[in-house]
Parts: structure tokens; C-alpha cells; sequence
């Protein structure tokens, strides 16, 4: 039979268009009647076309083998003829099509790009859709390469002028996933979200970016005309690695995994650190009843634009499975706010949840005997850094369970200390939903706590510091000199003290480094200058006659317990020493999960060196962009160059993603924010989490280079903060960040040294510019533009 309806269209017959249509047919989408002519068969045309209303209009299309493919479209090679009706015409479009396969145009095509003369030629012959308005939908931007996009190009009425280039209608360009569509001069806000919520639809189904041609008819029904895969497009892009929701209605929030981890992370990070973090989740949620199964399937970090988000829905799941946690307890220890308008139920039984609550609170009190744990841990753990390739990677490999381990021992630790605060919380709200208000006061109770590991890292810089201010010469042999001078000074050629305190502080902290966490960053005892500058900085300080009173006192501490009930304070009394506690704790065991992840970031780059060594890499740091599973394929596999491309082709796109920015909390998936413009503010609020009042002039700091150029007295003003800015601490009078919380890394370290700090000041960033004069008061919550 050379003529069959769409319906019964076999696979791999009918050329590229009838293969897209029967797609679209199948999976349930709405085309106009279609029939399939495969052969130029006179008799059986003539036979089918008679079989058609005389009066009813048809769109006639070409549809060969080699047409609308993944690697090239045959786009207007082949005739296509609309609005024709009459048997005689509609014989005369069909026999038309099949001439066209032979042009001058599609040979030359075929020749240009060497295609195989004599591929099969089909033609459709579709209903006529009377036309309201007509369009073309792009599922991922083909110009930009960005799978985060959609182009949507619309006219009114008959789209073959938008195909063919000679009327350019509406376009519009929007991110795929973003809550707002656009506004259309001709669809309304409903049928843009049909459009849109079918073309992702069909996206997913298809299972690669689409090229499809709609059009709404008279009655304001949406139909689908044509689909073809987006020829050339790349599969190194923005979205990679994003993940997919678990939930119908995600939440994503950056607070605290941003913390730990600012910026994009690379594909070998993402593969080891973001999953060690997710499992180190996932055995706390096991262990307390709010997970059952066990699944290689991120859970609570998810990857958008190679930026880590916390998944909510999934953290809530401890709320909706114990009868202790609430939905706000785990908002304000991870958000540092109340997520607005979400609903979280206990869902398990009376028993269940009881139950639950006590293998929480076992697991919770345990985190002494993880602490220990860790520090063994920590202590002892190497890798293997073997000569042999596949040996060193295997051993990698093995020990990626370790790392899992340690980080599962950190949340261990983390949850006691979140779970104190809460109580503490529940306590100054006496219940009720806490407040900023309940957050200060609180935060009050955390000063002056001994022993914290982030603060120890300006302890030691200070005391360091306070002793090369008394070496002869310094300034000509430390202070004016360049780094490697300066470096090889507190090595080898200072006083006995100063190279005892300097080789101590690169024992101790030598691992750590700005997005410690990311494996490409090179640690400070690889790259020391960040902490050379600090040092020089509080040294000329100090040399200059400035002292600092930012060192941690010891004298007897009164907490401020006023507004609680004498029951409620005699727990307070009894909570507080273990909350204090369990802070310092948390902090270093975050210092030895980062220690663990270290000995994982050498191995990698001895594996790197072997790589180069052995002629399949050029570049070390190619590694980086590769996952783990990845680079076992890339030494496996005999042809390398394919590896390496995607490599480089990954590489190039971290300036990009660096660049981009999230709101603290995204419903559903996260869509990037435009940097907003500057808008002056005289005054701004945030939550005050480190008490006093300061001025100085401000520094806006985005990243590490931002953070080098922070001045004696400046106030840093920023998104969130990062242990490896702790070296400039000393200098600046105040901090100001949009993000975090009570005890969030920063605000744990800025009470240590008395440094008046704001966090969760909405809008910081783009109120304030770097030089205007602001007073910070953090005991009231207020930054106020001052001069500028």
C-alpha cells in the first residue's frame, strides 16, 4: 500500500516529519489528520485523493528519509504547498513533492554535506488547520547553545511566512523554567502556559531538544504541526548535570549549601563532595524513620547551572516523619527564615512518629562519640598515591566511602547542634512560630565561645602577627616584599617563633582554602597568598599603633535568659554549656570532613600528573571537569579525544555560570536572577548576629579577588561568607551579608572577635556601593547609608 494513514505508520517508514507527527500522535498530542504517500504510484494516489472531501483544504509536505535529523534539518530544501484543495490540485502538490528530491538545491545540499543520493521520499498530506495564530517553538535557545531556554516566535494567522523568513512576527526568549511567562501581543496568559507546558511536555518525551511548529485554531485549540530535533546543538551546556525535581512542587534554597559551597561547583566536586553530602543526609534520615529505601539517586542536593541547591520538600520530610521536628525548626536552621506559604503536617502515625522522635534523639546524642569518630578519621586516612594508573584510580575508587563516612559523622555533629538551637528558639517563642526577634536573642546567647576551629584560623594570623611586628626589618624583609621573598621569610628565614607559629598554623589549617569544598581550589598550603596578605595586613596594623580588642574574652559570661518562665529558663541553664558546645564542635568537625576530602583532592591530582605523564592529558586540570565514573570511561576508553573535548568545552563555561545568581529561595526549579541594578537605600534591614555598632566604608565582595582588596576599617559587605575570607577579619570593621544565619560559619566567627555583623539584609548588594560610608548597628539590625 503506498498510501497509510499516520496511525498505522511503521517505525523507521515515512521519512523524518511523518516519524515526528507519529510521535507526537502517540504520545498523546494533538496533530491534524495525516496520510503518508510512499511511492509515486499514479494509480494509488489518484485512488486516495479521490477518497477526500473535494472542498476541504490540505496542507501537502515533503517528508525523506534523511529530512529533520539530529545533525542536519533539510530545512526548506524539499517543497511543502499549503491551503490547496481540489483533487486535481491536490494530485498536482503531491507529484510536485516527489520532483523535488530531484532539484538542483537538494542535490547540492546532499553533496555539501555527503548524503547518499536516492533516500527514500515520502509526502504528507495533512489537514488544513484554519489558523489564528501560528508559531515556532525552540526548546532549547539554538543560537546561545543555553538548554535553560526557550524561543518562542508567533504570528497571526498562517505561519509559512515566519518558515520561510519573510515576516519575523513576535519572538520571544524565556528561561524554560520560570514562574512568570512573558507577556504576548497576541496569545493570552492561558494559552501561553498550554503552549509552553506542552512543549516541555513533549521535550521530555522526546528526550532531546525540539524544533516544533504549532498552530491555534479559529475555536482557540492548540494543535501541533511538525516536530525535528534542533540540529548542531551541543550536549556540553549549562544544564548538564541539572537535576531532576522528586517533587511535583519543589523547593530549592542556596542558604547554607551556598555557605559551604559559593559559586558553580565542577563535574568531579559535584560527583564526589555533593554526593558525600547527600548521603551524609541520607543516613541521619534513615536512621530517624524519614527514608526507607536506599538509592544512588541524589535526594537532598540537587545541581542547576552547576550550582547546589537544598532540596526542602526532601529536608521536610523529618517534620512530616517524627513528632519533634517542625517545618520552621528546619527553616531557620538551613534558610535562617520562614519559608513563606508552605504547609508541612506530621504524616506519620502516633507511634511512628514517637518512635521516630527517639531514634532522632539517640541519634543526636550520639554525635560526641562522632566527633571522635572523625578526628581518628582524620588523623589517619590517606591514599594510596600509586605509579600505576588504573591502581591509583581503583583506590580512589574504593575509598569514595570514606569520604561519604566522614561527611554522614559532620551531619552527626551538625544536627546537635541545629537541634539545640531549635530547643532554644521554641523556648523565647514559648511555642509559636519564631520571630527575628527570637533569632537575635538567641544569637546573643553564642558569644564568646572557646574553642571554635574557623575562629582559631585569625587567632593564630593575629598572634602571628603580634610577633612579626616585633621582628627586626620587618617591613623590607615581610611587609614591602614580593610573595615568593615574603613566603620563603616565615619558612626559613625569620626568627624561630615566627617559623614555628607559621609551620603549626599550615599543620593545622593548611588544608582549607576559599570553596574549600571544591576540589579544584588549591588549599592554602598550596597557595598561601590569601593568608600572606592577611598577615601583612594586621602586621602593619599592629606596626602603625592599631591594637584589637576582637580577641575572645575570659571572663565569666551572664546570659540574658529575661522573658522565659522559671521552667523554661531552668532548661535554657541546663541546653546552653551543651548548645555552646555543640557549636565549637560542629566547626571542627567540619575542619576534619574537609581534611578527610583533602587527601581525595591530592590523590586526583597524582592521578592527573600520571594521565599527562602517560600522554592522554595535556592539562592537569582537565581532571577537574570530568566526574569520577567519567575519568574510569576516559581511562578505559581507547580513544581519547572525545573525553578531552567535553573537558574543555566544560571548562569554558565556568566564567558564565560564575556569573550567575539565585534568589535564596526558588519554588520549583531554580531560573537565575538578573544581578539587580543599584538602587540607593538609606537604611536596610537584616537580623543582627554578632552585636555593636560600627562604621566604615564599603567593600563589596563577590569572590576571593574582591575579598583581596579589603582595606583596614572597611565593612564587607557580601552574599554569604567563606571560610577562606576569615584571614581578613582582622582588618574590617563589620559584615554585611544577604544570606545566613545565626549560625551559619560567619556569624559563628564574627562573635568570636566582636565584629558587628547583619545577616539575611535582603538586597545588601545591589543598595550599597564599595567606598560609600554606612553604620552597621547589630544590635538593633539596621545598616544606614551614611555618606555617598
Amino acid at each position: 500500500m503506498s498510501v497509510i494513514s499516520i496511525d498505522n505508520l511503521t517505525v523507521g517508514e515515512g521519512g523524518g516529519k511523518a516519524a515526528g507527527l507519529a510521535f507526537l500522535k502517540k504520545t498523546g498530542r494533538d496533530i491534524p489528520e495525516t496520510y503518508i504517500v510512499n511511492e509515486a504510484d499514479v494509480d494509488s494516489i489518484q485512488v486516495f485523493v479521490k477518497s477526500l472531501p473535494n472542498n476541504q483544504f490540505f496542507a501537502i509536505r515533503s517528508s525523506a528519509a534523511d529530512e529533520d535529523g539530529a545533525e542536519h534539518s533539510f530545512a526548506g530544501q524539499y517543497e511543502t504547498f499549503l491551503n490547496i484543495n481540489g483533487h486535481q490540485n491536490i494530485i498536482k502538490a503531491i507529484n510536485d513533492c516527489f520532483l523535488s528530491a530531484k532539484s538542483g538545491s537538494v542535490a547540492s545540499y546532499k553533496k555539501e554535506f555527503h548524503f547518499e543520493n536516492g533516500k527514500g521520499m515520502n509526502v504528507l498530506v495533512q489537514k488544513m488547520i484554519e489558523p489564528k495564530y501560528s508559531g515556532v517553538l525552540f526548546t532549547v535557545n539554538p543560537v546561545t547553545n543555553r538548554y535553560d531556554q526557550l524561543v518562542l516566535s508567533i504570528v497571526s494567522g498562517l505561519g509559512d511566512n515566519l518558515m520561510s523568513g519573510t515576516e519575523s512576527g513576535e519572538n520571544l526568549t524565556f528561561f524554560k523554567h520560570e514562574n512568570q511567562l512573558p507577556q504576548s501581543e497576541f496569545l493570552s496568559g492561558q494559552q501561553m502556559k498550554e503552549l509552553v507546558d506542552q512543549a516541555k511536555s513533549i521535550e521530555n518525551d522526546y528526550n532531546q531538544p525540539a524544533d516544533i511548529e504549532w498552530v491555534i485554531d479559529t475555536n482557540n485549540k492548540l494543535w501541533w504541526l511538525q516536530i525535528r530535533p534542533i540540529t548542531m546543538t551541543s550536549k556540553v551546556h549549562f544544564n548538564e548535570f541539572d537535576h531532576q525535581p522528586r517533587f511535583e512542587n519543589p523547593i530549592y534554597t542556596r542558604a547554607n549549601i551556598g555557605e559551604m559551597m559559593p559559586g558553580p561547583v565542577t563535574p568531579l566536586s559535584l560527583s564526589v563532595f555533593a554526593r558525600a553530602i547527600d548521603v551524609g543526609l541520607y543516613d541521619f534520615y534513615q536512621t530517624c524513620g524519614a527514608l526507607k529505601d536506599k538509592t544512588n539517586e541524589f535526594i537532598f542536593i540537587h545541581s542547576y547551572y552547576n550550582h547546589l541547591f537544598f532540596d526542602l520538600q526532601a529536608l521536610y520530610n523529618l517534620a512530616r516523619s517524627t513528632a519533634m521536628a517542625t517545618k520552621e525548626n528546619i527553616d531557620l536552621s538551613v534558610v535562617g527564615e520562614i519559608v513563606p506559604n508552605v504547609n508541612v503536617k506530621t504524616e506519620a502515625g502516633l507511634l511512628s512518629g514517637i518512635l521516630n522522635s527517639l531514634a532522632m534523639i539517640k541519634y543526636v546524642n550520639r554525635a560526641p562519640k562522632a566527633a571522635k569518630e572523625l578526628k581518628e578519621l582524620a588523623a589517619d586516612f590517606t591514599l594510596i598515591q600509586s605509579d600505576n594508573l588504573e591502581e591509583c584510580y581503583q583506590d580512589i575508587s574504593k575509598k569514595l566511602e570514606v569520604n561519604h563516612h566522614a561527611f554522614s559523622l559532620h551531619y552527626n555533629t551538625s544536627s546537635q547542634s541545629g537541634s539545640y538551637y531549635s530547643l532554644l528558639l521554641n523556648l523565647f517563642s514559648k511555642g509559636k512560630v519564631p520571630t527575628s526577634e527570637h533569632q537575635e536573642k538567641v544569637a546573643s546567647l553564642y558569644t564568646d565561645i572557646p574553642d571554635i576551629e574557623s575562629a582559631h584560623v585569625v587567632k593564630s594570623i593575629d598572634e602571628l602577627a603580634l610577633v612579626l611586628s616585633t621582628e627586626p626589618n620587618i617591613r623590607d624583609q615581610f611587609l614591602t616584599a614580593n610573595f615568593d621573598t615574603g613566603l620563603e621569610y616565615l619558612k626559613h628565614k625569620a626568627s624561630l617563633k615566627v617559623t614555628s607559629l607559621w609551620a603549626a598554623f599550615m599543620e593545622r589549617h593548611g588544608h582549607r582554602c576559599v570553596r574549600e569544598a571544591e576540589l579544584r581550589e588549591k588549599e592554602w598550603a598550596a597557595d598561601p597568598s590569601v593568608v600572606l596578605e592577611g598577615l601583612k595586613s594586621k602586621t602593619i596594623m599592629l606596626l602603625d599603633g592599631q591594637t584589637t580588642d576582637s580577641m575572645p574574652s575570659n571572663k565569666k559570661l551572664l546570659f540574658d535568659l529575661d522573658g522565659l518562665n522559671p521552667i523554661s529558663k531552668m532548661v535554657a541553664k541546663n541546653v546552653l554549656p551543651k548548645a555552646r558546645k555543640a557549636v565549637a564542635t560542629r566547626e571542627q568537625t567540619k575542619a576534619w570532613s574537609i581534611k578527610v576530602q583533602y587527601e581525595f583532592k591530592k590523590a586526583y591530582r597524582h592521578l592527573a600528573n600520571l594521565l599527562v605523564k602517560k600522554g592522554w592529558l595535556n592539562d592537569t586540570d582537565l581532571i577537574f571537569f570530568l566526574t569520577h565514573s567519567e575519568i574510569g570511561d576516559f581511562i578505559r576508553d581507547t580513544d581519547k579525544t572525545l573525553w578531552i573535548e567535553k573537558a574543555k568545552q566544560r571548562r569554558k563555561l565556568v566564567p558564565g555560570l560564575k556569573e550567575l545568581r539565585f534568589a535564596d529561595i526558588s519554588f520549583g526549579i531554580p531560573v537565575p536572577e538578573e544581578i539587580p541594578e543599584f538602587i540607593a537605600a538609606n537604611s536596610l534591614r537584616g537580623t543582627p548576629v554578632s552585636k555593636g555598632i560600627t562604621e566604615g566604608r564599603v567593600r563589596l565582595v563577590n569572590s576571593i579577588e574582591d575579598a583581596r582588596k579589603l582595606q583596614r576599617g572597611e565593612i564587607m559587605v557580601s552574599r554569604y561568607t567563606d571560610i577562606g575570607w576569615t584571614p581578613f577579619y582582622s582588618t574590617i570593621n563589620g559584615l554585611v551579608t544577604e544570606i545566613g544565619s545565626p549560625l551559619s560559619h560567619g556569624a559563628v566567627v564574627a562573635r568570636e572577635y566582636k565584629l558587628p555583623t547583619i545577616v539575611n539584609a535582603k538586597g545588601a548588594m545591589s543598595s550599597f556601593k564599595t567606598g560609600q560610608l554606612i553604620r552597621v548597628d547589630a544590635t538593633k539590625g539596621f545598616i544606614e547609608l551614611l555618606e555617598g
